[in-house]
């Protein structure tokens, strides 16, 4: 079986080289290496051309700078492989790991989905994120996953996909949302998916990059996020699977209040509808359970004293 690996890479200079390798070192030799050039300014797209020539597996194709979605999508338009991988051109994977992922596909051929831990590495801190048992789940529970798991979550970095029913679903990346584009992504695949494989291991390492996205406002783009879960909580699925999203959407409320009144927002549209959302679940905010006292406060204070709340944060930093 072919596994086609799509890497988006837009100014990843520093690291490329590091995720390239961990590529064509892999011990599972039947792969193919897609880049995906998004309009790089650095020295990107000579590293890519110098792979190419390196190793024959490379795919280099190039585009302008439409971002990470469209780039995966123009991957995907190109892949001939059976089984899909998506890695980032900062990260990095074990040398081992397509070699254990055929393994498990092997022996579960009716198996649609394979999840696997990974590890964050925070300045030159480790946290590894793992299930701590292999197991197989089927669409709801994976669903259910999406939104509770650590290990499992809606990243499409630390899962493999089948290329046939990408194809079949006519599935892509929704290039108009730039925060949660791999959930919606993960969640259509699954609802039309039947059973996934868990693996007790961490394959994929997630390297955070020091970038201004941090510190910028919050704009129209980070806010598509509600757009995705607004699709999700009017979906057709279980009672089961729409309280664990409807935390989960909660949890991400409250995070980006915490940014958006740090920060500010880029428009006093943004900011009406961040506010209108919190408003909306605030009474489901107050008694979540998953979200810390502090928090709580925080985006209580949003949305009746945002003033107050800066102030307090300014004193306390």
């Amino acid at each position: 079986m072919k596994i086609s690996v799509i890497v988006p890479v837009y100014n990843s200079s520093m690291y490329l080289n590091r995720c390239l390798d961990s590529l064509i070192n892999q011990t599972y030799k039947n792969i193919e290496v897609i880049l995906v050039n998004d309009g790089s300014v650095d020295n990107s797209l000579k590293i890519c051309n110098e792979y190419t020539k390196k190793d024959s597996r490379i795919i280099c194709v190039s585009q302008d700078n439409k971002g990470v979605s469209s780039a995966r999508n123009l991957g995907l338009s190109i892949m001939s492989g059976e089984l899909v991988s998506f890695v980032d051109s900062d990260d990095y994977i074990e040398k081992n790991t397509y070699e254990k992922i055929i393994e498990v596909f092997k022996q579960n051929s009716d198996c649609d989905l394979i999840n696997f831990g990974y590890v964050e590495e925070r300045h030159k801190k480790l946290n590894i994120i793992n299930s701590s048992n292999e197991e197989i789940i089927y669409s709801e529970d994976a669903l259910y996953y999406l939104f509770k798991q650590p290990y499992f979550k809606g990243f499409v970095f630390n899962k493999i996909f089948k290329a046939n029913k990408i194809k079949e679903e006519a599935l892509t990346f929704n290039t108009e949302i730039s925060i949660c584009e791999d959930l919606e992504f993960c969640y259509k695949y699954i609802k039309k998916s039947k059973k996934c494989v868990c693996l007790d291991k961490s394959f994929y390492h997630y390297v955070y990059v020091n970038t201004s996205a941090t510190k910028s406002f919050v704009n129209k783009k980070q806010l598509s996020f509600i757009d995705v879960y607004k699709y999700i909580l009017m979906d057709d699925t279980s009672k089961k699977v729409l309280e664990a999203a409807n935390g989960a959407y909660i949890e991400a409320l409250v995070y980006m209040s915490k940014k958006a009144i740090l920060t500010g927002c880029s428009s006093i549209e943004q900011k009406v509808s961040l506010r209108k959302e919190i408003f909306k679940y605030f009474p489901n905010l107050i008694y979540f359970e998953n979200i810390p006292i502090k928090s709580k406060i925080g985006a209580t204070l949003l949305c009746l004293m945002p003033i107050i709340y800066r102030i307090g944060k300014i004193l306390g930093d």
